[in-house]
């Protein structure tokens, strides 16, 4: 195991703790993770290392009971780096496999889409990549979190 992937581990198990709380408790199905990304495009290497740090926390997560002892499953879903292909995914990962939770975004743009779709139907979405500060002030939306730096943090951070 890779001391550099338990801090992620740890935020993953951590925000599914948070986003499923009591009702995990009572249920021993999965926690269905919609891994819609940018396998193919501009954003491919970047997603790519995404998808295997997830792949990893969900089985380090798992080898030790998983989150209030539901597995985590990954459903993943190349969005081609196109917003409307991302919005499709999406959509289909929370209307048809009935996900809990949607992540794996690397385009900012894709990430709007997304979160669009999450907005509407209700489903908490998770981004680690993309960087729009669109996305969580101009266009925020509660079932929305992002754990990285905005654009516009970076650019007042660099300044300084």
């Amino acid at each position: 195991m890779s001391i550099k992937y338990k801090p992620a581990a740890a935020a993953i198990a951590l925000a599914f703790g948070v986003a499923f709380g009591g009702a995990a408790l009572a249920q021993s199905s999965p926690i269905k993770v919609g891994f819609a990304a940018d396998l193919t495009g501009p954003c491919a290497a970047l997603a790519e290392d995404g998808l295997n740090g997830a792949k990893l926390a969900a089985e380090q997560i798992n080898a030790k009971g998983g989150v209030l002892g539901r597995s985590l499953e990954l459903i993943i879903r190349d969005t081609q780096t196109k917003p409307d292909e991302g919005a499709k995914v999406a959509r289909q990962l929370i209307a048809d496999e009935k996900i809990d939770v949607l992540t794996g975004v690397c385009s900012s743009a894709v990430m709007l889409a997304e979160s669009a779709v999450s907005a509407e139907l209700k489903v908490p979405f998770y981004a680690a990549i993309g960087s729009t500060q669109r996305a969580n002030i101009e266009l925020f939306q509660p079932y929305f979190w992002q754990v990285q730096a905005n654009a516009t943090m970076e650019a007042y951070a660099a300044a300084e």
